[in-house]
């Protein structure tokens, strides 16, 4: 029983985590605006307007690059594979 309750609790921390995080990177990426509207005295009234099409922009242009960083990296150690090679060659001749 401990053990499925560990698991919840560590669902629920990473849920919230994850929730923050969209929150704070949201926030300084204009994904959503949130205005306090005027409204009757003593009552307060938000709206929340989410840009779901500025989000999929911003997430398919973090993905491009790191798939342009991954393809970065692997050539770097394609290359340092190829030298390491070489120099083996080199030192056994």
């Amino acid at each position: 029983m401990e053990i499925e309750e560990t698991k919840v609790k560590t669902l629920i921390y990473v849920l919230f985590l994850a929730l923050c995080g969209f929150l704070v990177i949201g926030w300084f990426l204009d994904w959503y605006r949130i205005q306090d509207l005027s409204s009757s005295p003593g009552k307060y009234r938000l709206e929340i307007e989410i840009d779901a099409q500025k989000i999929r922009q911003d997430i398919e242009r973090g993905r491009r690059k790191l798939e342009e960083t991954w393809r970065q990296m692997q050539q770097r150690q394609d290359q340092a594979q190829a030298s390491s090679r070489l120099s083996l060659r080199l030192g056994q001749e």
